[in-house]
């Protein structure tokens, strides 16, 4: 059996268009983690408008009014027949709190530290309404002359996925940046896909429509992903927190998803020009 057998080079054509296919999806994905999930900077613009979801604001708010509550209690025990009082008093400044300028800089803190924490040495997503708790916590005792009391760490457990017994928030951080390898190995393995295949027009041809599927199948998985992130923590502040924010990343992976689309057509396009011209030649040297 010879590199010119037929079987040989069609079935090496096919294993290298399939690696180049996955190195493709590889690619992809990781271009879209490095930037909008590894990078803090990409992370606030992306997911920052969860902050202000009506439905979220109210949950995060309220969970830390108890946690106000609690602080203020504990560094003033002689106000511990008061609780029900001081808990009136925090849930009646808390539209006032979610209104006013410190709600937003408070709220991007306990948001970031979702991000520094998957990506911190821990590698496990937390939600911390630390800084929305002093903010209330401030908000009630600043105006009776108090001094305010430092709250207490009050975080909501996000959860800590693992893949093959690593974090998968370590192996995004491992392996965001290396989507220009994958890009690289997509566009070498595909090439000496189409120099191996017998008809070469044909492979181009294929290799696209893997490409498009790839991009598919990228777009449909983006769309599950709210319902699977609201599944990830029994916590009911973490599921809403973890859902809305899956809502938001949705269309932004979909967007990747389509550039890969839009690369199998224009492959398809080359596909169909370089597979007419060959045909061209063809019918020339055989009239001729």
């Amino acid at each position: 059996m010879t590199w010119n057998n037929g079987a040989v080079r069609s079935f090496l054509s096919v294993v290298l268009s399939l690696a180049a296919l996955v190195c493709a999806a590889a690619s992809s994905l990781t271009a879209w983690v490095a930037r909008h999930l590894v990078s803090s900077e990409g992370f606030a613009e992306l997911v920052g408008p969860v902050i202000h979801d009506p439905e979220l604001k109210n949950e995060m708010t309220q969970t830390a009014s108890r946690q106000a509550t609690d602080t203020i209690v504990n560094a003033v025990p002689l106000l511990s027949g008061l609780r029900s009082r001081i808990d009136s008093m925090i849930k009646g400044v808390l539209d006032v709190v979610a209104n006013q300028e410190k709600y937003g800089p408070a709220a991007e803190q306990s948001l970031m530290s979702v991000h520094d924490s998957a990506f911190g040495p821990s590698h496990e997503a937390v939600l911390s309404l630390k800084p929305l708790s002093s903010l209330l916590v401030e908000s009630v005792v600043s105006p009776i002359g108090l001094p305010t009391p430092e709250s207490p760490d009050l975080n909501i457990p996000l959860g800590a996925p693992k893949l093959f017994g690593t974090s998968v928030f370590e192996l995004m951080a491992q392996f965001a940046y290396l989507w220009p390898v994958f890009l690289a190995g997509a566009a070498v393995l595909a090439l000496l896909a189409v120099v191996a295949a017998r008809r070469r027009w044909l492979a181009c041809g294929l290799l696209s429509l893997g490409l498009m599927a790839v991009g598919w199948v990228e777009s449909a998985l983006a769309s599950q992903l709210p319902q699977r992130a609201g599944g990830v923590t029994a916590d009911p502040l973490g599921s809403l927190f973890l859902r809305k924010t899956a809502e938001l990343l949705v269309p932004s992976l979909q967007a990747e998803a389509l550039w890969v689309v839009w690369a199998g057509a224009g492959l398809m396009a080359l596909a169909l020009i370089v597979g007419l011209s060959a045909k061209v030649r063809s019918h020339r040297y055989v009239t001729a």
